[in-house]
């Protein structure tokens, strides 16, 4: 059934694909480009990019950030380069939007030096860009550079925001000071009115965890508000490898369950987990 329906859209977006080559409009191109990347078919997307410049149509901003995207789930730097170069020539690297479309990809292609490279040729750089470049750090595991990178984030006076904030929250687990970092990164979220943002909550939640904080994550938790079955599911496995708290996470659960938030199989290993450190 997944792969006739499949096929039904790629069927789709091929017909499509044919309709719309005579129109001669870059707005149909990337209508189509789109499509191909909707349903995973990130090669097919390329392509179309490649026959959209045979026949002449000047490529557009979406167009850049399409294809560059198309590079980056495809994994190929060698294709992702020629579009920079492209992009150099059409004068869109002005666009902080497409600079931080080429910092990724260069990253998730494994180029962290070109990433590096084009970071550091941009003058003005907002927090998405700052955050990208600090996140290629944290995935190709240079921690300290991530850490140095925010630091001078901070000093050029640039505001974090959730994002930010997330990320260096997860590098604090690897670090022998995290801990108190993890707070210091707390404290500025709870200042800067992030305290209920969902995803940053939850990545604290896991920090806290980690370094078996269990009152750090009960306010965390508590802050929330409206916690989602990941929040509840890391809250009863904190407590759970708590040796003063893990009497705590079946309640925890109990009051889970009288909640509108469903447990899942994760819930079930952490519930799990919780009877077997009683047991003990």
């Amino acid at each position: 059934m997944l792969a006739f329906r499949f096929r039904q859209v790629t069927e789709y977006y091929e017909t499509k694909a044919t309709m719309t080559m005579g129109l001669r409009n870059a707005v149909s191109w990337n209508a189509t480009i789109t499509g191909y990347l909707d349903v995973g078919e990130c090669k097919k997307a390329s392509e179309l990019f490649s026959q959209m410049l045979i026949d002449g149509i000047r490529c557009d901003n979406v167009t850049m950030l399409l294809v560059i995207h198309a590079c980056a789930e495809f994994g190929s730097p060698k294709l992702g380069m020629q579009v920079h170069q492209m992009a150099i020539k059409l004068d869109t690297c002005k666009d902080l939007y497409i600079v931080n479309s080429l910092v990724n990809m260069y990253s998730k292609t494994g180029s962290l030096r070109s990433s590096c490279d084009l970071f550091g040729s941009i003058s003005t750089r907002d927090v998405a860009l700052w955050n990208s470049m600090i996140f290629a750090y944290v995935e190709s595991g240079f921690v300290e550079d991530a850490m140095s990178l925010f630091a001078e984030m901070r000093f050029e006076g640039i505001k974090a925001d959730e994002r930010t904030i997330a990320i260096i929250s997860r590098v604090c687990e690897d670090l022998p000071n995290g801990l108190l970092n993890c707070r210091s990164l707390h404290g500025y979220g709870i200042k800067s009115g992030m305290e209920r943002n969902k995803h940053l909550a939850n990545v604290l939640l896991s920090v806290y965890a980690a370094q078996s904080c269990v009152t750090d994550a009960k306010k965390v938790f508590h802050d929330i508000g409206d916690a989602d079955v990941i929040s509840w599911n890391t809250l009863i496995l904190a407590l759970a490898h708590s040796s003063e708290s893990k009497g705590q996470a079946c309640e925890i659960f109990g009051k889970m369950r009288e909640s509108d938030t469903k447990p899942n199989s994760h819930t079930i290993i952490s519930v799990l987990a919780a009877c077997e450190a009683e047991a003990s």
